[in-house]
């Protein structure tokens, strides 16, 4: 096996993703790297240096150390107290001319001294692979994103074998935080800047697993809003520090992190005890007559989402959509539907219209994964459409926002991608629509979901699912009609007094409800443990 086959290929180039010097600055404070500290009885791990920006400050760290200490850098040995891997060629010797040019120039060294000392400190090769039994004091970094799709099979054959926690849809950076976390010294801390969705991510439970069993998470800096790296990205960060558990220590110290793969919540405990209340109390949404699904992939939308009405294709060949995107298009919209009331493709002879839209588009459809897959359908949506589920009264909920978007749908409008839909045998949709709005939604959105850029959380059908439901035909005749009229009541008092009898809320639980609610609608983020 080729030990570099990462070397060259476009996931390793698209994996260099760099820190801003004060959130590297940052890292460091919360990891307790700092001067005060005799740092040259230390050693610190940096397992992908990329641009060096970690090894830099970590070097001027080193050697203000020196310098409060009373040491002599020249007198004394500091070739064991850093230790950084990098992969790729190209940054690799660069780096290392810059390192050599830095210590001369920043920090007074021979060029012989400083030749040394980076020759001991970086090393060229594969973290993952490099088999090193050393231990560290501190752990420190910004780890690669490379998604597991886009690692060489063979290579990523032998990461899952080395690495247990790299498990189903994993990205790179989950065996990176597992073999650092293997390398830390009895008191040692690891620390880094990387994506938080491994915290509630499915593909992250085994590191949830490993962390809550053998190790400690003290603290969760939310950056989501901050300008973490010197380009955009797409990622969710956190700065997580881990160390290991002392024999006193249960569970993985953040909140619900005890509980070994499950999703772990950086709520409030406030929160947390109403969240648990809920989940003891009543059974999941779909287990009291409701279902969730997801709207419709079409792969290529440019061709699929039209405006409404459209002359140029037949009528009966689109379905009205509606727009629930954050900006959403002031004109009416809707769905080029390929498929009859059976689910069967439509023959696109009878509508000629329909086929000329299509083979406008024909060159760009083919190359989407259904359609080589199965030339012959090369028109259809990713999923089937079905004129059953556009005829069916249901909510329609945004898959992005600060509070819970949800539109009342009577069957008229066809769910989109972007979408969530929810259907009810039980409840009725007005009063599902203004029981989650009154802040149950939120309550377990907050807990599950992951947030993104400008404080929006995604509502996603596996958090969705999540919330929990008394059976309609449990509750009095006074919060049935409550609920359904809940923005009607006369005052807010009237409408907590429904709410906290339908969800059995002590008066704290419906106070902390009420923060939850009004705090998405005044646009405050919601910060995790600080």
């Amino acid at each position: 096996m080729n030990v570099h086959a990462l070397k060259g290929t476009r996931a390793l180039a698209r994996s260099a993703v760099f820190t801003n010097e004060a959130v590297v600055a940052k890292v460091l404070d919360v990891a307790g790297y700092t001067s005060d500290k005799d740092l040259t009885k230390r050693s610190v791990l940096e397992p992908s240096f990329g641009t060096g920006m970690f090894v830099k400050q970590v070097v001027d760290r080193l050697f203000d150390a020196v310098k409060v200490h009373g040491h002599n850098h020249e007198d004394l040995d500091i070739s064991h107290c850093i230790r950084a891997y990098e992969l790729d060629d190209d940054r690799c010797a660069r780096f290392e001319a810059e390192l050599i040019s830095y210590l001369m120039a920043a920090h007074g060294l021979s060029e012989q001294h400083a030749r040394k000392l980076t020759g001991a400190w970086l090393i060229h090769d594969d973290y993952l692979l490099s088999g090193s039994a050393l231990e560290f004091d501190f752990v420190v970094g910004n780890p690669p994103y490379i998604r597991s799709e886009a690692i060489p099979s063979e290579l990523d054959k032998t990461y899952r074998a080395r690495f247990p926690t790299m498990f189903g849809r994993s990205d790179i950076y989950i065996p990176f935080i597992e073999h650092s976390l293997r390398q830390l010294s009895v008191n040692g801390v690891c620390c880094f800047i990387c994506s938080d969705r491994w915290m509630k991510a499915d593909y992250g439970r085994k590191l949830r697993a490993l962390i809550s069993n053998e190790f400690h998470v003290s603290a969760c800096f939310d950056m989501s809003e901050e300008d973490a790296f010197s380009s955009s990205v797409g990622a969710y960060t956190a700065i997580i520090p881990i160390r290991r558990k002392t024999p006193i220590e249960r569970g993985g110290g953040v909140p619900a992190a005890t509980n070994d793969e499950a999703p772990w919540t950086t709520v409030s405990p406030a929160h947390l005890t109403l969240l648990r209340h809920l989940e003891r109390s009543f059974e999941c949404i779909e287990n009291t007559g409701c279902k969730i699904g997801a709207g419709v992939a079409t792969g290529y939308d440019e061709c699929y989402i039209v405006p409404f009405p459209h002359a140029s294709i037949e009528t009966e060949c689109i379905l009205p959509v509606l727009d629930m995107g954050l900006k959403p298009s002031p004109s009416p919209s809707g769905l080029v539907n390929p498929f009859d009331e059976q689910g069967k493709l439509l023959d696109l002879g009878r509508f000629p219209k329909l086929q000329a839209h299509f083979v406008k588009y024909e060159a760009a459809l083919k190359k989407r994964y259904i359609a080589r897959r199965k030339p012959g359908e090369w028109y259809r949506t990713i999923d089937k459409v079905s004129l059953s589920l556009f005829h069916t009264p249901k909510l329609l909920i945004a898959d992005v926002g600060k509070e819970p978007r949800i539109h009342i749908d009577d069957g008229q409008l066809y769910p989109t991608h972007n979408q969530y839909y929810l259907v009810s045998n039980e409840w009725p949709l007005e009063a599902l629509k203004s029981i989650l709005q009154e802040g149950l939604a939120l309550i377990f959105i907050e807990a599950y979901s992951t947030k993104i850029r400008g404080g929006y959380w995604r509502y996603m059908a596996s958090h969705l699912r999540r919330i929990r439901l008394p059976h309609w035909n449990t509750l009095g005749e006074r919060e049935r009609q409550g609920l359904m009229n809940l923005r009607a009541l006369a005052s807010q008092s009237e409408q907590g007094q429904i709410v906290q009898k339908v969800l059995k809320l002590d008066d704290e639980m419906l106070s902390t409800m009420r923060h939850i609610a009004a705090r998405s609608r005044s646009g405050t983020a919601i910060s995790s443990l600080k």
